[in-house]
């Protein structure tokens, strides 16, 4: 229920990825509750969590937040389609379990999106949080080096801003039906978000707004800390078919990848160096 205090935001649907992460899920939710603007649904897709996980945010279900669950775990990409289909509301915001939103979240990005009607998905800066939820003092981006507003109109602006930086993909409020129109792909894996915005970029402008609006939960396991070489190596495949489509961007993403393979080869190096005197020092 709106209060005078607050914004509608009837417009808006939240889907919160849920998997085996009780404690943080319950943390997402309370940070859903107490933002500025309302959303008009929240729904947790639970992909075949234990038990305890529904036990443990049962409160927020009787105040109105969805549960969907499986009975058995899909792919997180099959999850994230799931939330993707979701075309009922001007707005979607597809929030994972382990980070939380500041108060003013949903209502500085909402307000960004009808102010630029051009722009179809709106990213922002995070503080980055452990474990703990304690801040860390860092945030995703320098807020010094990036600009107030920044503005991808294409595939190729977009693959140019990753030969630099990147969007965080958590971040990103939606004006439907437009991620319904991308496929997410399996066979990027890990990177599968990567590809997916430069591809949404076919049917708008995609934007970065350097506000600090939430925070990114940086903890043991996740599956962002290590990426497989096979997902790497298929996203440089993806960013050289861009660059040679596009010569205003050729060089710059052929230097790119030239840094990403000798960053590799010098790794693999320095880990066979480091096994070698291993094996040194035990004899």
């Amino acid at each position: 229920m709106k209060t005078p205090d607050r914004v509608d935001g009837s417009d808006i649907t939240v889907c919160v990825l849920s998997y085996n992460r009780s404690a943080f899920l319950e943390e997402a939710l309370a940070s859903l509750c107490a933002q500025t603007c309302v959303p008009g649904e929240i729904v947790v897709l639970d992909n075949g969590s234990a038990p305890d996980v529904r036990e443990r945010v049962e409160p927020f279900l009787r105040k109105g937040v969805r549960w969907e669950g499986v009975d058995m775990p899909q792919t997180p990409l099959w999850n994230f389609r799931r939330a993707f289909a979701r075309t009922e509301r001007p707005f979607l915001y597809v929030m994972h379990d382990d980070d939380r939103l500041l108060p003013m979240f949903l209502e500085r990005q909402r307000a960004f999106l009808l102010a630029h009607p051009e722009v179809i998905a709106v990213a922002c800066n995070a503080h980055e949080i452990d474990d703990a939820g304690v801040r860390t003092g860092k945030t995703l981006h320098n807020p010094g080096r990036r600009r107030e507003v920044e503005l991808f109109p294409s595939r190729s602006r977009m693959v140019e801003l990753y030969t630099r930086t990147y969007l965080a993909f958590p971040s990103v409020l939606y004006r439907t039906p437009f991620p319904a129109k991308v496929p997410m792909q399996e066979e990027y894996g890990q990177v599968a978000d990567v590809v997916f915005l430069c591809e949404l970029a076919r049917f708008g402008v995609l934007a970065y707004v350097n506000e600090v609006l939430w925070e990114y939960r940086v903890h043991h396991g996740q599956d962002s800390s290590r990426f497989k070489q096979e997902f790497l190596q298929r996203l440089d495949g993806y960013f050289r078919a861009v660059g040679e489509e596009d010569p205003t961007i050729r060089q710059q993403v052929r230097a790119y990848l030239l840094r990403r393979m000798l960053s590799r080869k010098w790794k693999s190096l320095r880990n066979a160096l480091g096994a070698l005197f291993s094996d040194v020092n035990r004899k």
